[in-house]
């Protein structure tokens, strides 16, 4: 991330609560509250050069209790879900031809 970050211009993160989806089958969604994004004056020296370290902090109030909830830059994709669709893609191919 860099310090002008969207985070600062209203961007949300992005949130996975297990229980959300069980009761309500909403799956990833944006929220959070006081989001702030900003240099936290930590650097580490990488060839020859200062790496700024930055911080996102953020209030989250949970829904549920003994829940398990992710927290997220971007909607994970993993490279099993690239293959699913691909296979998808594959076994549908007049479908998504022009």
């Amino acid at each position: 991330m860099k310090a002008g970050s969207l985070y600062n211009k209203g961007m949300k993160i992005l949130i996975y609560s297990e229980k959300k989806y069980e009761e309500e089958k909403i799956g990833w969604f944006r929220g959070g509250k006081e989001i702030d994004y900003y240099r936290n004056g930590l650097y580490r020296l990488y060839k020859d050069r200062k790496q700024q370290f930055s911080s996102l902090v953020f209030n989250y109030d949970f829904e549920y209790d003994d829940d398990v909830v992710y927290f997220a830059n971007n909607i994970p994709y993993t490279y099993s879900d690239l293959n699913r669709e691909l296979i998808e893609y594959e076994i549908n191919e007049k479908k998504y031809k022009y």
